[in-house]
């Protein structure tokens, strides 16, 4: 597999010297091949993969029109079997970035994240913007809260069981709660795809839109929650205050994904599921 990537890049780029190769498998839709620490090579991994690349395509060049502050992923070459763009310097966004900074900076950090958040969320809703994949309903929270009750109660003590029915039925017994104004969503803004220049301080990009289209704005919010904390997304506030609104959505969103991951992990028997993102930042 490693060497028909290679093969493949050498007869796109005749003429590029190769002088160090990295291979990145973790990724749900793609393999990617690093040229160089410059070039980013992204390959699908099926057919799902390589429709939600097309979708990445359309939503990114509609992007650019957007974006002002920060950078994300300007193709070199698009096409249906991999892309190329330049890479975007730096590392997975972590909440121990956060621990070592100036409140001063903390809030610098917050600014940039609002800021893309209202610029995207800003984005005029068209034909063409997709729904995310993100995207969930009523229907699909009552759809989880069933299939929680179904295979993990057997499995939960007491209390959780308790706490587990007051986050979903408190929810789910006020429809209005699942109301909003949608827009244009990164639909997966997870650590290792806000990309942090801890030399600088600085976020510098935003990557992988595959999950991206119209949907809650609460979706993106629940990341910063999950993997920056909370406290972090009151800072935010003070930058773009209307995502104040979707706060008790965003945290609904939050606590639900534990399940939703715990839900995936028995049905598929995989342990990644559980494991995935063990490193969860609540407070």
């Amino acid at each position: 597999m490693e060497t028909n990537y290679i093969n493949e890049i050498r007869r796109t780029y005749p003429n590029l010297v190769i002088n160090d190769i990295t291979f990145n498998r973790d990724g749900f839709a793609n393999n990617i091949v690093f040229i160089n620490n410059d070039l980013v090579f992204r390959f699908p991994k099926n057919d799902s993969a390589r429709e939600i690349l097309i979708r990445e395509i359309e939503i990114i060049d509609i992007l650019q029109k957007h974006i002002i502050n920060l950078k994300i992923p300007r193709f070199e070459l698009k096409s249906d079997n991999f892309v190329v763009y330049k890479k975007i310097k730096g590392k997975a966004f972590l909440k121990k970035d956060l621990a070592k900074l100036s409140e001063y900076k903390q809030d610098l950090l917050a600014d940039i994240l609002a800021t893309f958040i209202m610029e995207m969320n800003s984005v005029p809703l068209n034909e063409k913007i997709p729904a995310s994949f993100s995207l969930k309903r009523y229907n699909d929270w009552e759809k989880l809260y069933n299939e929680v009750q179904k295979e993990l109660f057997p499995y939960m003590m007491k209390h959780v069981k308790d706490y587990t029915k007051k986050h979903f039925e408190s929810a789910l017994n006020d429809k209005k709660f699942f109301d909003y104004s949608p827009a244009l969503i990164h639909g997966d803004l997870a650590p290792y795809h806000v990309i942090y220049d801890s030399e600088n301080v600085i976020i510098n990009g935003i990557i992988d839109f595959g999950a991206s289209g119209e949907g809650d704005p609460a979706t993106d919010l629940s990341s910063i929650i999950n993997y920056q904390g909370e406290s972090f997304l009151f800072r935010m506030f003070k930058y773009n205050p209307a995502i104040q609104d979707y706060l008790y959505r965003s945290r609904f969103w939050a606590n639900s994904l534990l399940f939703e991951w715990a839900i995936r992990g028995m049905k598929t028997k995989n342990m990644f599921w559980h494991l995935r993102h063990i490193d969860i930042a609540f407070n």
